[in-house]
């Protein structure tokens, strides 16, 4: 639960966030933009003087933390429950535009996919040289029933850029800020899975973004399995997939080694290149989170 003076910088925080959101929107109002929903709110409304009030009040009488939030050293400032099944319908638990043309899979030609597969064995020896710096993964416990993921992250949580990984990681790194990295509502690691591990059922945050898996190194591929929506795939080392990531999805390792791939979230195709400006904004990055490593930003 929040102190409170943390709820009342907190709030501050999110006054000025809104006005900045709400500008954002004044100047660009597609019909992306407009369908876009935060939580069960509609971000134009979710701005308001009357969204502004609804979320001072759930914190201040009905507020509940976001275990997955907290695994990122963050605090919600207001939580509902997804609209969509996740099956049928994406089912994003914080950002959900209704107007995107959402599906669990993304076949196809793809640029984003052509240029990870192209640096494939560049990434894959550029990660042999780092693998032992992987650590658990911030959802481990709050995700998985049996085994261990791990991750190493090169931009992670609030579109915080790891420097030091970056700078030992060169190629790997000219090639992800060469994609549409979506920073401000995704991640960009290398995600692992320990022997016998399993990933509970889960959607995720946001339909803003595709999520493309680089298999980097997997040596049971028949052991090691995805599913999004109802299907299930698997990795090959140096192919990638793209999926949405905020369908209902879970992992199967049942090898007895290791799987690794290079995860990159990029923005949905669906998307304008106006309303990637917008959303590229650092506020999307903060908005309706309290960090609790440090003052709100």
């Amino acid at each position: 639960m929040l102190e409170a003076h943390e709820l009342s910088a907190a709030l501050a925080d999110h006054e000025r966030n809104c006005d900045l959101v709400g500008s954002l929107l004044a100047k660009h109002a597609s019909t992306n933009l407009r369908a876009l929903r935060w939580y069960d709110l509609p971000l134009g409304e979710a701005v308001s003087r009357a969204g502004r009030a609804r979320i001072e009040e759930w914190n201040r009488t009905r507020r509940q933390d976001d275990e997955i939030a907290g695994n990122y050293d963050l605090v919600n400032l207001y939580f509902a429950p997804a609209a969509g099944d996740g099956l049928e319908r994406s089912g994003a638990t914080v950002w959900s535009c209704d107007a995107l043309d959402s599906r669990p899979w993304f076949d196809g030609e793809s640029a984003v996919r052509r240029a990870l597969e192209g640096e494939a064995e560049a990434v894959i020896a550029e990660y042999e040289a780092i693998a032992a710096q992987i650590g658990t993964h911030p959802d481990n416990a709050s995700l998985v029933d049996r085994g261990r993921w791990t991750g190493l992250f090169l931009y992670g949580a609030k579109s915080v850029r790891n420097e030091e990984l970056c700078a030992r990681c060169p190629r790997t790194t000219r090639l992800v800020d060469s994609l549409p990295l979506c920073r401000n509502f995704g991640f960009v690691m290398f995600s692992g899975m320990e022997p016998r591990t399993h990933v509970q059922p889960h959607c995720g945050s946001s339909n803003l973004r595709l999520r493309h898996h680089l298999g980097l190194d997997v040596p049971e591929p028949s052991a090691s399995r995805l599913r999004v929506g109802r299907e299930w795939r698997s990795w090959a080392r140096g192919k990638s997939f793209a999926f949405d990531d905020s369908f209902e999805h879970e992992v199967v390792h049942d090898g007895a080694q290791a799987r690794v791939v290079l995860v990159v979230d990029v923005w949905h195709p669906s998307l304008s290149a106006r309303d990637i400006e917008v959303l590229a904004n650092p506020v999307f990055s903060r908005f309706g989170k309290f960090s609790r490593a440090k003052a709100p930003a």
